[in-house]
């Protein structure tokens, strides 16, 4: 199964997140990526067009690691490109080989679909990346709204 962690800011979402990964590291579970929503896919975007060989290696890499975490996944610029392009590209990869995969959010599944939603034909590929992270996840972890730090 996957795993959706959600809630305020400082709540541990990220720390719980990295200590998974490290567990993972510390067994040798194969490839572990753990990416930066917002930067990472800014960088893949930009790849597309300046270089498309580099593009397809990190679309590649991020399908196929052991194990993936997307921090501060919502937060990151959305387009088009991004979520056909590379989100529902990666997602509909990993959970097809049945691939760990990690998010870190301030928002529901429910709202990452509305944020996704930027037009009305837009929506039926949001509505799609939400139907692949519910089937994924099975159920959301709300780490609430009390900083740990």
């Amino acid at each position: 199964n996957w795993l959706f962690l959600t809630g305020a800011p400082n709540t541990g979402r990220s720390f719980l997140a990295s200590a998974i990964a490290n567990e993972a590291a510390r067994k040798k579970k194969g490839p572990i990526s753990f990416i930066n929503a917002s930067s990472r896919f800014k960088e893949i975007n930009d790849y597309s067009y300046n270089n498309k060989e580099e593009f397809d290696q990190m679309i590649a890499a991020l399908s196929t690691c052991q194990l993936l975490i997307v921090d501060d996944f919502g937060n990151e610029f959305k387009n088009d490109f991004i979520r056909d392009g590379i989100l529902f590209q990666i997602l509909s990869s990993r959970s097809n080989r049945r691939l760990m995969t990690i998010f870190t959010s301030d928002f529901t599944i429910d709202e990452i679909i509305t944020l996704y939603s930027t037009s009305k034909a837009g929506a039926i590929r949001a509505k799609q990346i939400g139907n692949i992270l519910k089937e994924n996840c099975k159920k959301e972890i709300n780490l609430g709204k009390i900083s740990i730090y």
